[in-house]
């Protein structure tokens, strides 16, 4: 018996310890090993044993009737014990024994790993060094009953037997015989749910390779590049007052009707108005030469944008955090949505393109743009940027019809600004759009205009959603509440990445519908890390970016080792499962097969631009031709036709991950017309609000009747506007200034078709990967980081599987058919009483509207002045 067994013995079962220490004097206290404990109370009991016969032989003799049974009782109770003996020594040494198979079988199964894979050296190096403290002996579990109350001994103190087999049962209760079996059955347990992970791949897997990143490793640490930086815009017209109060800061009070702002804002200028050829194009990380040469100069491998490495990044987040739900904590009860996951494009495969730079022997991270689509929020984000940062004389210069229109001379000559960061073998950019000092940090926050949701959902035909109004601060439907939830599941992923990308604060977020801006918030990192990682404390969001470009870095190093000193096309994907894994195909391209994939739908792309830019020029602008992409049935029926059987299990796989979506043309006919089968949420026209709003005292700012009113020039009357009831329902929202007539356009142009996609292409260079992650935090094992500050651990142990040549092109194909349902389609999280009510909310938010102008037009407009100015 160790030292450490008696002390905990001592302590329970005082009384008995001492019994059993005073049977036991002639042991070297400390020293003798439990076994020779059980072989010397063996040797004792048989010395007992010899004494009584020696002693039954000094009686007087007995009768000849009386002695036979009492011999053969003698003979009895001397075999009883020494069954119970030989059965108390078989039993230690059987544990003894066990304990040395589990030993040897977990060196046999490490030893055999390191002969598969060099890297598993390492990790049992450390194994082996975490074993002698795992031999220490505990002063027993947590689990073990006070030994404060004492309780009746039920220890047979007249057998020697008895004594220590109670004791070795009581000793293995309280944790101390073994106390490493619990530790020993639980590696057990993980090792085989590894094994499991990946069960249906394992006939797939070619080799595997094995290793640790921690959070603590220098190498992954976030560090700023410091290069000259230009002037960075500052918010115009005082809308720095909502960089410093948290919540909403609404255009115009919907209860007073002032506005907090300059009602120059109320209006976004129409796309058709805004000059976009004026400004500088988008450079790629590929065509970047700067990035490119700070790369080489800071003697790093990989180097992308912001945009092009957000996507995968977003994947890695998947992976760490085993798909954590959001937490809609800031939401309100009242607001009544049970989606607590990312939504369905968002979880998508997604797909990226390392270009090879043979000058520089570097690699540039692009984008992906198979799926690209035009709408008209990329032009509004470009155009609304200028707005929010540029004086209103400044930005008129950007209308076409402008006297003094800017050139595209005057805005080359404009610098952009850039933060470039490096994380191990990379190197990011990221665009920065407005700056205040009095910020934390770097003071630098992005600038994004969030349509409202009739709008995000159906962004290519955007006629259709505009209407909407929000209108509360709070509710389902026509809210500030219902834009924020929506960001949280859709955006907030994306943006946190953007701005750790920068090294920025947060984001500035400008409500609209396209028509009109209703309000702006600010959002930091910390309030956005709260919603994905369910803490404020943005230490966690920071280490998993760290912790996730070290993987990917581990991922792009397999693959240029495979096919190095060439370019490669990546997919990505992380599979939901109990134990999440990623799925990884990197494939050899060529400069000309990237550019043919990049820009196999660049007609249809320019031409939807165009449609949107000059509508008048186009004949059709229906849906179909601004998707361009409704196959017929033939080709459908065509399509299935050539779908083999063993492309079932593919399907199910879709159909699993996108369940009851509304098909085009369900979502045309919800557009379309009108439908009662859903109510509406709000009271008609006529409520308490209204009529509250009409008994208000008008308020005119003008003094000269003759002269035009702001409220007339921001909502100006249109011609035939109160012709009949029919025609009021039927606004018009478009914002035009008054000007001459244009000679009307013969319109000529149409929308080419999308072409379709290829998933039977074989490719016999098709790399793939499965990635499998455990996380431990300070050395104890997690299903994802919870709560977790600067001085915490995080260890990250991955297995990278390579894929034999087969499964990754069945794997590829897979990703590609699920992206294509994702990016193609029209795929939406909600069924079809959601858009039913979404229509009706549109109509009646124009006609809420028109009846809102015109009582402007009516009484005037109110602007918020400071009191000591009035």
């Amino acid at each position: 018996m160790t030292a450490s067994q008696k002390n905990n013995y001592k302590k329970r079962h005082r009384l008995l310890f001492e019994k059993f220490r005073a049977d036991t004097s002639t042991l070297d206290k400390g020293d003798i090993a439990l076994p020779e404990a059980v072989n010397l109370e063996v040797e004792q009991a048989k010395a007992a044993q010899s004494e009584g016969t020696i002693s039954e032989g000094a009686l007087p003799e007995a009768t000849p009737s009386e002695a036979v049974p009492l011999e053969a009782a003698s003979s009895e109770a001397a075999r009883v014990e020494a069954e119970k003996i030989k059965a108390l020594q078989q039993k230690v040494m059987t544990d003894m024994e066990a304990k040395r198979e589990r030993k040897a079988k977990m060196k046999e199964e490490k030893r055999l790993a390191d002969a598969k894979n060099e890297a598993r050296t390492s990790q049992k190096k450390k194994d082996i060094e975490s074993e002698p403290e795992a031999e220490v002996l505990t002063e027993g579990s947590a689990d073990t009953p006070a030994a404060s109350k004492p309780k009746k001994s039920t220890l047979n103190l007249k057998s020697t037997s008895n004594v220590m087999a109670q004791i070795l049962e009581t000793s293995s209760k309280n944790g101390v015989a073994r106390p490493n079996k619990p530790e020993k059955e639980e590696g057990e347990k993980e090792e085989e749910e590894e094994e499991e992970v990946l069960d249906f791949l394992q006939k797939y897997i070619t080799s595997k390779d094995r290793g640790r990143l921690s959070s603590r490793d220098e190498n992954l640490r976030l560090k700023e590049v410091h290069v000259p930086l230009p002037p960075v815009p500052r918010v115009a017209f005082g809308l720095d007052r909502v960089l410093f109060n948290p919540g909403v800061y609404q255009l115009r009070d919907p209860r007073s009707l002032v506005y907090n702002f300059d009602p120059y804002l109320d209006q976004i200028m129409p796309v058709t108005e805004f000059d976009f050829s004026t400004l500088k194009p988008y450079v790629t990380s590929s065509q970047d030469v700067t990035a490119c040469e700070m790369t080489k100069k800071n003697e790093k491998k990989y180097y992308g944008s912001s945009s092009s490495m957000t996507s995968v990044l977003a994947h890695f987040h998947y992976l760490l955090s085993a798909w954590r739900p959001v937490d809609t904590s800031k939401i309100t009860q009242g607001f009544e949505d049970p989606l607590r996951t990312f939504t369905r494009l968002l979880r998508a495969p997604t797909a990226m393109f390392l270009r090879y730079k043979e000058k520089e022997d570097i690699y540039a991270i692009d984008a992906d743009k198979e799926y690209d689509y035009a709408n008209i929020l990329m032009n509004l984000g470009k155009s609304m940027e200028k707005q929010l940062t540029m004086p209103k004389e400044q930005f008129e210069r950007y209308r076409r019809s402008d006297a003094n229109k800017i050139t595209a001379e005057e805005e080359a000559a404009t610098p952009e600004s850039y933060h470039y960061s490096t994380v191990g073998k990379f190197l990011m950019r990221s665009q920065l759009d407005a700056y205040d000092p009095r910020l934390p940090g770097t003071g630098m926050f992005d600038l994004k205009t969030r349509a409202v949701v009739s709008i995000r959902m159906e962004a290519t035909e955007h006629e259709r959603g505009m209407g909407y109004e929000i209108r509360r601060r709070y509710g389902k439907w026509e809210s500030y509440e219902r834009e924020y939830f929506d960001m949280i599941r859709a955006a907030f992923l994306k943006y946190s990445l953007q701005v750790r990308v920068g090294r920025m604060d947060g984001i500035f977020v400008a409500y609209h519908n396209i028509e009109r801006i209703f309000g702006f918030q600010y959002i930091p990192l910390d309030e956005m890390d709260q919603a994905l990682h369910g803490t404020p404390n943005t230490a966690l969001g920071d280490k998993e970016f760290e912790l996730s470009l070290g993987l990917w870095e581990k991922i792009l190093d397999k693959a240029t080792q495979k096919y190095p000193k060439k370019s490669l096309r990546f997919h990505f994907e992380t599979r939901e499962d109990t134990v999440p894994y990623m799925y990884i195909v990197a494939q050899p391209v060529t400069d000309e097969e990237i550019e043919a994939i990049q820009t196999k739908n660049k007609a249809h792309i320019d031409a939807i631009q165009d449609r949107l830019l000059n509508p008048e020029q186009f004949i059709d602008r229906s849906a179909e031709a601004a998707v361009g992409e409704h196959e017929s049935a033939e080709e459908s029926a065509d399509e299935l036709e050539e779908e083999s059987e063993e492309d079932l299990d593919e399907e199910d796989e879709n159909e699993a991950l996108y369940p009851d979506e509304p098909t085009d043309s369900e979502f045309k006919i919800l557009y379309s017309k009108h439908s009662t089968e859903a109510e509406f949420l709000y009271a008609e026209a006529g409520s308490a609000e209204a009529e509250a709003e009409a008994e208000a005292e008008p308020v005119h700012l003008k003094e000269d009747p003759s002269a035009e009113s702001l409220a007339d020039s921001l909502f100006p009357k249109e011609e035939g506007e109160e012709a009949s009831e029919a025609e009021k329902a039927e606004y018009d929202p478009s914002f035009e200034l008054s000007q001459a007539p244009e000679p009307p356009v013969e319109p000529t142009k149409t929308v080419p078709k999308r072409d379709r996609p290829n998933f039977n292409d074989y490719d016999e260079n098709a790399f793939g990967m499965a990635l499998v992650v455990k996380s431990k935090v300070n050395d104890v094992p997690v299903q994802r980081p919870t709560w977790f500050t600067d001085g915490d651990r995080w260890t990250v142990d991955y297995e990278l599987n390579e894929l034999t040549v087969e499964e990754s092109n069945q794997v590829l194909r897979a990703c590609k058919k699920r992206r294509n349902v994702a990016l193609r389609k029209n795929v939406q999280d909600h069924g079809r009483s959601f858009f039913t009510t979404l229509k009706r909310v549109t109509d009646r938010g124009r006609a809420w509207r028109k009846r809102m102008d015109e009582k402007d037009r009516e009484r005037g407009i109110l602007v918020y002045k400071d009191s000591s100015e009035m």
